[in-house]
């Protein structure tokens, strides 16, 4: 999906594990009802800097983006990680 996205200029989405069924809901609302509505509070990718793939990777570490639990673990917003 990042491919096509990005060959079209879009946006990337990173969808954080905690995140999943959110995510494909918002799919399942655009492909049956053209509804993109979700996808507005997906912005998180963009605020990656995609250069480094160990970088970006540290960063959403540091974000929290790969942990399952949201009762456990609260998502960081990118450039917000000086109070995490």
């Amino acid at each position: 999906m990042n491919a096509e996205l990005s060959s079209a200029d879009g946006c990337r989405i990173a969808c954080p594990r905690s995140f999943v069924r959110n995510t494909w809901d918002c799919l399942q609302s655009l492909t049956r009802n053209g509804e993109p509505a979700g996808f507005q509070n997906q912005e998180r990718a963009s605020r990656f800097d995609y250069e480094d793939l160990d970088t970006v990777i540290g960063e959403m570490r540091k974000c929290n983006e790969f942990e399952r639990s949201t009762t456990q673990f609260k998502l960081v917003m990118p450039g917000n990680l000086a109070g995490a």
